[in-house]
């Protein structure tokens, strides 16, 4: 592993700094953590894509990881820059067409442990990339880079950038610290028509064996409603709910269920769900 950069700067210095060619940059975002980023990297006139194909990926379109072009300048750069710690995704660099590179991470949504068995890897979420690749062997990281030259990953926290390149001298990976953008009060900048907005975490849990539950539905009703799907360490993160009272309702696959009541607030809730096998 690289030494660490030791001065902090902005995050579009540091991606520029860290930057190992001049290839375009990408992004893969995911819609499980926000449904709207999509539309917002499309409204900002990028090309974006989900990863899921065919009637499947349509039905699956608001929760699936999407493939986008991307411009470190740009509008939709900005509003991912200001929420570098919500997991949202990651960036990457490749000289390959947005078709090809498309068909290459398609390869790696299910893949399989040394027993055989397929899982699913949600490499986009920076938390999973920050693990997975340093524990790939180098036959692993020449297949999973392939035509990327680059993936770089926000750090925890969302107060580094994380950068990771393959070449003839093997893995090449180094931590950048960076200075975070200065931002109003919350009670001036979270506001939705003027109401007081916030997020709300939710992190589901298997009442029987204490283990996270991915891949779970989660509905928040109240003030606003919204629906996502669970990372792998079982939370979801919505954003920009206008403060109050909401119900909170979960179900995986396996039909385990759980509900709560939180209140949302400016600063931000965080809540854990216990869920059970619904009888």
């Amino acid at each position: 592993m690289d030494t660490a950069s030791t001065q902090a700067q902005d995050l579009p210095t540091a991606l520029q700094r860290c930057a190992v060619s001049a290839t375009p940059w990408f992004a893969v975002i995911d819609a499980a953590q926000d449904d709207t980023v999509p539309g917002k990297a499309r409204d900002a006139g990028l090309l974006a894509q989900s990863l899921y194909a065919g009637e499947r990926g349509a039905e699956l379109e608001h929760v699936a990881p999407h493939l986008t072009t991307f411009d470190l300048n740009g509008e939709f750069s900005t509003w991912l820059f200001d929420h570098w710690d919500g997991n949202h995704g990651i960036l990457l660099q490749s000289s390959a067409s947005f078709e090809t590179l498309r068909k290459h991470l398609k390869r790696f949504l299910v893949v399989k442990n040394e027993d055989g068995k397929t899982y699913r890897l949600r490499y986009f979420d920076p938390r999973v990339l920050r693990a997975f690749i340093p524990a790939c062997t180098g036959a692993e990281l020449k297949n999973f880079f392939g035509p990327v030259d680059s993936y770089y990953a926000a750090g925890r926290g969302g107060e580094s950038v994380w950068s990771y390149a393959w070449g003839r001298n093997g893995l090449s990976d180094q931590e950048h610290p960076i200075r975070k953008k200065e931002v109003p009060s919350a009670s001036a900048a979270a506001r939705d028509g003027g109401r007081a907005t916030g997020s709300l975490t939710v992190t589901l849990v298997d009442t029987a064996d204490g283990a996270p539950l991915g891949g779970a539905s989660v509905q928040v009703t109240g003030p606003m409603t919204r629906e996502a799907v669970t990372g792998e360490w079982g939370d979801i993160r919505f954003e920009r709910l206008i403060a109050g009272s909401y119900q909170v309702y979960a179900i995986d696959q396996e039909m385990r269920m759980g509900e709560s009541t939180v209140a949302v607030t400016e600063s931000g809730t965080q809540i854990k769900l216990f869920c059970q096998a619904s009888s």
